[in-house]
């Protein structure tokens, strides 16, 4: 008996590709199967940004802060609706030099402001022009969430891993995606960020309070692909 059983299920095993290629061989007009990931797509993204504003108060006293040059990276999955809606949860994670703190005429410090956001971006894809598979279409969206942690390294000046967790934020997105076929787009877009002020605090160690206004604008290029 398992002479004939087991040359059974090899043949059963080999045969599954060819049925499923039958399969797809269908009419046109007969129903297709639909997966559970139709509708659905991930992002990489990546580029530059830059904060917007120097409001700075350490232990209660207001200043300012020299900010330089940042980065951002992150990645989304997301469902798309129809043609036109769409909504993604991103992940995200931002960094930008921080060249000093003003006290009276002088700069002092150098160290870095990051910080890592969730957001629930509502998007709307607009026509554009071109055939399917080729257009260029632009994008809006709107997210709102919270930064997961807000983190500030200022060594020199005597503020080390001072943080903010959960801290609320809104931002605004505007963008232009190329189809690459029917699954992959390239895209860049600019965004803002708003999360108001943040106050950030040591967990151990010489106790140092710090309040930033946390805003500011990021350039991105990145890649889609639709499942």
């Amino acid at each position: 008996m398992k002479s004939i059983v087991l040359p059974f299920i090899l043949l059963c095993t080999l045969a599954a590709p060819l049925t499923a290629g039958a399969s797809a061989a269908v009419p046109l007009d007969s129903p297709q199967p639909v997966s559970l990931w139709d509708g659905f797509y991930v992002k990489l993204f990546g580029g530059t940004g830059g904060i917007t504003t120097d409001s700075f108060s350490l232990n209660g006293t207001s200043t300012s802060a020299d900010y330089g040059g940042g980065w951002m990276a992150g990645m989304s999955i997301g469902r798309q609706f129809n043609e036109n809606v769409s909504v993604e949860l991103e992940w995200a994670y931002r960094s930008n030099d921080l060249d000093g703190v003003r006290r009276g005429g002088s700069t002092f410090g150098d160290g870095d402001l990051a910080s890592t956001g969730l957001f629930l971006n509502l998007g709307w894809m607009f026509d554009g022009w071109g055939a399917a598979g080729t257009r260029w279409r632009p994008y809006a969206a709107i997210g709102a969430g919270f930064m997961e942690e807000v983190d500030m390294d200022l060594t020199s000046a005597g503020i080390e891993d001072v943080s903010d967790t959960w801290v609320p934020a809104i931002q605004g997105v505007v963008g232009l995606e190329k189809e690459l076929g029917s699954r992959w787009a390239l895209f860049g877009e600019a965004r803002y960020l708003y999360a108001g002020d943040a106050d950030l605090s040591a967990e151990s160690g010489v106790r140092q309070n710090v309040t930033v206004d946390y805003q500011g604008w990021s350039a991105l290029v990145g890649v889609r692909f639709n499942f």
